[in-house]
């Protein structure tokens, strides 16, 4: 009898908290961005109880239409620091997720912005997504909620061109110690990559140093210096811990094609 009631208390005490914010509604408005330009997302929250400590709040979007740079907090919003902390998880970039933690907050019962997210349309081959909330907690517990809108709309001519021979601009700008590429094939050719300094001086490159340089398609790893078919493919290169910080380009040169570059700057 004891551990049933010991049992039924804490089943009690679980559904309370997670219940207590059962009302909580949280809403992105739709959004229609440029390419290339960077502009803010507001999301908005609201809920039944103004006596919250911490709020941590997970998003689900697509990468490949999406760049989000950095979190927004202010004195008007609900989230009061000027730069909450936040976590990006790029591992599935159709379904990468970014998720927002705070202590400082401004809670009323009214609907206001909890945050905003400062972000770049990118375009990909489908240039409309939805962000979806997946998981909200509340004093470190999994707090019921509602979620409304989301849906992106990225306008402009595609950042990545499709079934032509392409490198994309580099991700993340600026980056300080690893960063990744599109690219893409409009024939089979073998390639080399080349880092070059803003003065012309070659730095890196895949012939000498292939261990910095990786490319993945169709979900598998390629070897640099094999010969790659038409198509798109991922580039990621993990600079060296001692790589200094200032401007670079990489150069993607497909023997068959032609050569091709992109800029980056490395800020350590």
């Amino acid at each position: 009898m004891y551990l049933r009631v010991l049992a039924f208390s804490f089943a009690f005490l679980f559904i309370s908290v997670y219940n207590s914010f059962a009302e909580a509604t949280i809403t992105l408005p739709k959004k229609i961005l440029t390419r290339g330009t960077i502009d803010t997302l507001s999301i908005y929250f609201s809920n039944d109880q103004a006596n919250i400590n911490s709020l941590k709040l997970t998003l689900q979007f697509n990468a490949y239409i999406l760049d989000i740079k950095k979190v927004l907090g202010s004195d008007a919003f609900i989230i009061t620091e000027p730069l909450p902390k936040f976590s990006l998880n790029l591992d599935t970039l159709e379904k990468a997720k970014l998720t927002i933690e705070s202590s400082n907050l401004n809670i009323g019962n009214s609907r206001a912005i909890l945050c905003q997210l400062l972000v770049e349309g990118l375009v990909y081959r489908d240039s409309v997504d939805t962000i979806r909330i997946v998981n909200l907690e509340v004093d470190g517990s999994p707090a019921q909620f509602v979620s409304n809108g989301g849906e992106i709309i990225a306008q402009g001519p595609s950042v990545i061109p499709i079934k032509s021979t392409y490198i994309s601009i580099a991700s993340p700008l600026p980056t300080s110690n690893s960063l990744w590429f599109y690219f893409g094939l409009s024939k089979t050719s073998y390639l080399e990559f080349t880092i070059f300094n803003f003065i012309g001086e070659k730095v890196y490159s895949s012939s000498r140093t292939p261990d910095l340089f990786k490319v993945l398609g169709n979900n598998s790893q390629y070897p640099v210096d094999g010969k790659f078919e038409d198509g798109d493919y991922k580039l990621t290169i993990e600079l060296p811990p001692d790589f200094p910080s200032g401007a670079y380009f990489l150069q993607l040169n497909a023997f068959s094609i032609g050569t091709f570059s992109s800029k980056f700057l490395v800020v350590k």
